[in-house]
């Protein structure tokens, strides 16, 4: 029986042995899932679109001309970018209290405020847009920042470097991470006037960010200069060991920063002589945060403006209405005039937040 049972066992192993050898029927590749393909994005459809302005220090005839013949203009500018609207309607505001009053109740869809102004309200409407001047974007790397500029993108807004003079002390400071209260309140600071944003108040809500609310008030040692290009000539001179500086102002003295002592014929000023880069002598070692001109904020209550696309195609709308070469000039003109002549860009999230607690710190709010 033993032999029997062993003799079954090698037979069926010997069976399985077989089945394991044998082709089994070959069977179609599964067919791809059928991906629908996505129908073009059809134009979004606005009814009505009322837009309003801050009266911005223009003359009365200015803005009686902007009621009559901006609506048509933009209308025809966001059809450009696949945003049908039956009828827009422009209005000018009393103020910006009134204008955000009536972004709340709905009666305004979108309206172009100063951001100051705007951050002084105390509102939740969603801001699409913001303006300032182009400012090249290279991140929150400092390490970015010390050398020139390549290929970075330009993006509307203020924003501030604070920079180490080629000094023995700014050298010194350069050198070192996190700097101190004390390390910096040994240096001989440069600054611009109080009203400046990216020369001075800036700098003041940086230093009470990151340094228990102290402000340029509360160190020892601070110069007032006219103009960032005084500051780079101030740095030159060792004058100074820390400063906040523009970018498009270092890259504009770049060339003048290594030219021999001498004019420079090119840029009519005076060759400052060194032997490194501007990027190099003038290391950034902190970054303010940023600040803009301008803000287009929407009534909360129009989802269909407040989804990213309308956005997209208002600031393509806006920046094609201060293009003389695309409308006339004398339309162009006046598009400058009322939505003011810097660059508008989508707002970032918490666009306001550091113009708030910049007002905050100032006591303005």
């Amino acid at each position: 029986m033993k032999k029997l049972s062993l003799l079954l066992v090698l037979a069926m192993l010997l069976a399985l042995l077989a089945g394991c050898g044998r082709k089994t029927p070959e069977t179609a590749d599964p067919e791809p899932e059928q991906t629908e393909t996505p129908e073009e994005q059809e134009p979004l459809r606005l009814d009505t679109l009322r837009v309003e302005f801050g009266k911005g220090g223009l003359a009365s005839d200015r803005l009686a001309e902007a009621v009559r013949v901006l609506p048509e203009l933009l209308r025809t500018a966001l059809a450009e970018q696949e945003v049908t609207v039956e009828e827009v309607k422009v209005t000018i505001g009393s103020s910006t209290a009134a204008t955000v009053q009536a972004l709340e109740e709905g009666s305004v869809d979108v309206a172009f405020l100063p951001a100051e102004e705007l951050a002084r309200c105390e509102t939740a409407v969603p801001v699409l847009l913001a303006s300032g001047p182009l400012f090249w974007d290279q991140g929150e790397d400092l390490s970015a920042w010390r050398r020139e500029p390549k290929e970075e993108p330009l993006v509307p807004g203020y924003r501030a470097l604070i920079c180490a003079a080629p000094t023995e002390y700014g050298k010194n400071l350069a050198e070192r991470e996190g700097l101190s209260w004390t390390e910096l309140d040994h240096a001989r600071w440069g600054v611009l006037e109080e009203d400046s944003i990216s020369g001075h108040r800036a700098v003041d809500l940086w230093l009470a960010d990151n340094y228990e609310g102290n402000t340029l008030a509360d160190l020892a040692d601070v110069t007032v200069y006219d103009s960032f290009d005084d500051l780079v000539l101030a740095a030159s001179d060792g004058e100074i060991d820390l400063f906040p500086m523009d970018e498009d102002v270092r890259l504009d003295w770049a060339e003048t920063w290594t030219a021999p002592t001498q004019e420079n014929k090119e840029q009519k000023k005076p060759g400052l002589g060194h032997e490194n880069t501007i990027w190099e002598d003038l290391p950034a070692v902190g970054l303010t945060e940023w600040f803009y001109d301008m803000a287009a904020a929407a009534a909360p209550d129009r989802e269909e403006l407040t989804d990213g696309r309308f956005a997209a195609a208002l600031e393509a709308a806006v920046r094609a209405l201060g293009a003389s070469a695309t409308y006339d000039r004398d339309a162009a003109l006046l598009a400058q005039d009322v939505f003011g002549r810097e660059h508008y860009g989508v707002a970032p999230e918490s666009v306001l937040d550091a113009t708030r607690r910049l007002l905050t710190l100032e006591g303005t709010i």
